[in-house]
């Protein structure tokens, strides 16, 4: 549906999978001008990151995060982009922030995970990608190509964690039911 915001910034998420950076900031961009929303605005920080416009994403999150406030997961891929651009004491008081809540309410650990990549605090984001495998988060099935973890993959943990994730084989079904199949 072209004319539904969310899902042209859901077409732009998946220019981010091929590092189709112009694309998906094309297609926030759209989606920005339907009606203004925290996804697109995640989107456009993605791509901006993945072009190197680090300035630029950091400003995207922070209005991702103006625009839902509440979420983990803007306040995560900002802390990411603060760390990503140097920031790092700003960083590390939105990861604090993030590890409260976390106290309080849900907050998931793969976006924990993704503040300490963004850190270079490879051993912290490791112990939460392995409670984010174990939480069944589901953004761990982007674990391979999520570039904000592009730092850890050169290190035997990471495969490791993706071996972990693997979904093993099909469903048991349930007594008495028959497989089908395809002609």
């Amino acid at each position: 549906d072209p004319a539904n915001p969310m899902l042209t910034s859901c077409l732009g998420w998946h220019n981010l999978f091929d590092d189709r950076f112009d694309q998906a900031l094309k297609q926030a961009a759209e989606a920005q001008r339907m009606m203004p929303n925290f996804w697109a605005q995640i989107v456009q920080g993605w791509a901006e990151s993945g072009k190197g416009m680090r300035v630029q994403a950091v400003a995207s999150m922070r209005e991702a995060v103006a625009l839902a406030p509440a979420l983990g997961f803007t306040q995560a891929a900002l802390a990411h982009a603060l760390a990503r651009n140097g920031e790092t004491r700003e960083a590390r008081e939105v990861l604090a922030q993030l590890l409260a809540r976390a106290r309080q309410s849900y907050i998931s650990a793969y976006d924990v995970a993704i503040v300490y990549a963004g850190l270079g605090e490879n051993d912290h984001a490791f112990e939460w990608l392995v409670k984010a495998v174990a939480e069944r988060s589901m953004f761990t099935v982007h674990l391979t190509w999520d570039a904000r973890l592009q730092p850890l993959r050169a290190d035997r943990r990471f495969r490791e964690l993706e071996e972990r994730r693997a979904i093993p084989g099909p469903a048991p079904r349930a007594k008495g039911t028959k497989t089908v199949t395809a002609l």
